[in-house]
């Protein structure tokens, strides 16, 4: 009994740190940053967040997560990676939310449309880490709308037969983790498989620090 209510003073009493979020600069360099006044913080498209679940709408087939900002987050389920669901879940056709994921779950999630009017952002687990010749999804290739969206994004051009074969052959060579997704930006056909699996060893550590965030 008089641990638990240490327990609860501490909890009253010790300042609690300033949730963070991960962003990029147009020069593709990362900032973690600070939330410091959660009522006015405004999300930003791509930004990445470690949230909370904090509610569960079957009949909406989406969760609310909790990301430090004054509004809730939208998450639907179509944008959760399988990779939060229970161990050895198993399902038949669309995966049912509520069992899906649990209350007060830790997730990472990203921006997929910053909040507008009385509306909180839309978010996803499928998240991008963008590089100057790649875009990569450490939790798996994200749903094909949100990445045709994306891809036409980052690719104005099209490529001849001859890039596209070079790009597939590079692509080859690189070293990844299974079950991550990576696509090529065309500016990837001016670059070597170094260069290429430099840029990747960043990505690959820039999601390790976002995960101890």
């Amino acid at each position: 009994m008089i641990g638990q209510i240490i327990a609860w003073l501490n909890e009253r009493t010790i300042p609690k740190p300033n949730p963070q979020y991960f962003k990029l600069d147009e020069n593709f360099q990362p900032h973690f940053c600070e939330i410091t006044d959660p009522m006015n913080h405004a999300t930003q498209q791509n930004e990445i967040y470690k949230g909370k679940i904090c509610r569960i709408e079957p009949s909406l087939e989406a969760a609310f997560v909790e990301i430090g900002a004054k509004r809730s987050g939208f998450l639907p389920q179509k944008e959760v990676a399988a990779s939060y669901f229970p161990q050895n879940y198993s399902y038949q056709g669309r995966p049912n939310i509520k069992e899906a994921l649990q209350l007060k779950q830790p997730i990472i999630v990203q921006v997929a449309k910053a909040e507008e009017d009385n509306k909180g952002s839309q978010l996803t687990t499928f998240v991008m880490l963008e590089s100057q010749h790649l875009l990569f999804y450490p939790t798996g290739p994200a749903p094909k709308q949100r990445k045709r969206q994306r891809y036409r994004q980052c690719n104005r051009q099209r490529l001849n037969p001859e890039d596209s074969a070079r790009i597939k052959s590079l692509f080859a060579h690189l070293q990844r983790p299974p079950g991550t997704g990576l696509i090529a930006k065309p500016s990837a056909v001016t670059a070597n498989a170094e260069i290429l699996q430099q840029e990747l060893n960043d990505l690959i550590e820039q999601w390790n620090n976002i995960q101890s965030m």
